[in-house]
Parts: structure tokens; C-alpha cells; sequence
């Protein structure tokens, strides 16, 4: 689903304004339990690796079979079709993701996109195949929900002639309220010890988020409005990617 993570439903249906919208907790004496219960790092997994999270240039061309991007594919095209009139290909060997953090761009009708220390243009394109008038933008389904800072993710993207991003279909967009540097930020409390103090005060905390298994709350309230209703939901996006074997695909990995 297009759109920030903040605005993910809570588990448990609570309301967003009252004490229930964080009925997903449970009680005290749970955080070694929680600890206990997150999934294993999968072997190299980090986000600035440039297998699963490659550069834009490393991407695969849409419609063009090179040595270079047969990496992300599981042998040469059967496919008998010319050039521009090849579609998405479905035999993927691993998964793959651009993650890209919204920078200024000054090419009217695209974005500014940075990753691994780049930034280029880019429009977001999807269609079912490599025709140009068949390609529709997602620019102006995304924008409106898309700030400078805000990171995106496109899984199994792949890259025009024109240097454009193709999706196959929208569903595969995941748009982050958070930065790069934040995500890693997440990443690494995601990879530590859990804290045994409330992320908001500081106090000792009784309750853990059962959502994401990384959220010390002494107040069912206060901590989820102030800070943690916006992480949730991107902690557990966090935590599903790095538990995933990338090495091997077996089907599209949807976000979140």
C-alpha cells in the first residue's frame, strides 16, 4: 500500500485516541520474552548492501539482458519477443530493493532520489511492458505523501532506458516516513540488546510492544503519540527484511 507506514492500523483495533490504541501490549515481566522471540538476522543482510539494495545504475534494464543483470535473474530470456516489446521478467533468482531517500530535483516532472551517496532524477513508472506509452507515472499517486527526508523503497525495481524506475505494480512501493540515517538507526536497536527503560522518559519499563518486539513503554499513552506510533510499523517492515534470505528468491516479498 502507497502511502507512510504511520498510517498502518494498530493490532488489537484500539482507537488512535484513547488508552486501547496500544491493547497489543503485553503485560509486565514480558521483555524477555520479546528478546527471545525476534527472528534471526539473515547471513549479510545490512542496507547498504549492493546485492539486495544495489544503486540505481546496478539495477536490471527493463527489456535488456546484459551479464551484469543476469545476477538478479535465473538465466538467459526465453522470452522470443524484440527488445521494447519485452515485459517484466518473473524469473527472479534473489530479491532485491531500491531504497532511495527524497532529495530536491530540478527536472520538472521527477523526484531527486539519493542512495549509497548518489542522487539523480528519476521518474517511477509501472506498465506491462517496455513501451513508452504503455508506462504510466506513479509521481502524482506518490507525491502527496512524500516529503524531502522521507525514504521509498521499490521492490524488485528495475531501471528504463531512459534511467527511469519500473515497477511492475504499485503495491511494491513502500514509502518511509524517516530517513536513510534513521532507518539504520532502527536497524541497529533492532540488532542490540532490548532496553529495559521506556524510550520515551527513561524510566524502567513494564510493557514491550508485542507489534514490532522493540518498544519499552512505562505508559500505555504518552510513549505511542509521542514517539513509537510513528516506528512501529517501519520496525516491523525492519525486522521482516532482515530475517529474509535474499540470497534465494521463492516469491515477491510485498511490503508491509
Amino acid at each position: 500500500m502507497i502511502g507512510p507506514t504511520a498510517d498502518v492500523a494498530t493490532h488489537g483495533g484500539g482507537s488512535i485516541e484513547g488508552l486501547e490504541l496500544c491493547s497489543h501490549i503485553p503485560p509486565a515481566n514480558s521483555l524477555i520474552f520479546a528478546m527471545s522471540a525476534l527472528p534471526p538476522v539473515a547471513p549479510g543482510f545490512h542496507l547498504q548492501n549492493r546485492t539486495y539494495f544495489p544503486r540505481a545504475i546496478d539495477l536490471p534494464e527493463l527489456g535488456y539482458d546484459e551479464d551484469e543483470t543476469m545476477r538478479f535473474f535465473s538465466g538467459p530470456r526465453k522470452d522470443p519477443l524484440p527488445y521494447l516489446y519485452r515485459t517484466f521478467r518473473t524469473d527472479k533468482r534473489i530479491h532485491w530493493c531500491f531504497l532511495g531517500e527524497l532529495a530536491p530535483s530540478l527536472i520538472r516532472g521527477m523526484i531527486g532520489l539519493r542512495a549509497h551517496g548518489e542522487t539523480f532524477p528519476f521518474d517511477i513508472v509501472t506498465g506491462p511492458a517496455n513501451w513508452e506509452d504503455d508506462r504510466r507515472s506513479l509521481l502524482p499517486q506518490i507525491l502527496p505523501r512524500l516529503k524531502e527526508g522521507y525514504c521509498i523503497a521499490l521492490m524488485y525495481a528495475q531501471r528504463t532506458y531512459n534511467f527511469n524506475l519500473a515497477v511492475e505494480r504499485a503495491e511494491m512501493i513502500k514509502i518511509f516516513p524517516f530517513s536513510l540515517d534513521e532507518l539504520q538507526a532502527l536497524l541497529r536497536r533492532r540488532n542490540s540488546p532490548l532496553s529495559e527503560t521506556c524510550l520515551e522518559c527513561g524510566t524502567p519499563a513494564t510493557q514491550v510492544c508485542s507489534r514490532c518486539k522493540l518498544g519499552p513503554y512505562c505508559s500505555k499513552v504518552s510513549n505511542w503519540k509521542n514517539k513509537h506510533k510513528q516506528e512501529c510499523a517501519v520496525v516491523e517492515q525492519l525486522m521482516e527484511w532482515s530475517s529474509t534470505d535474499w540470497s534465494t528468491y521463492d516469491s515477491d516479498r510485498m511490503p508491509l
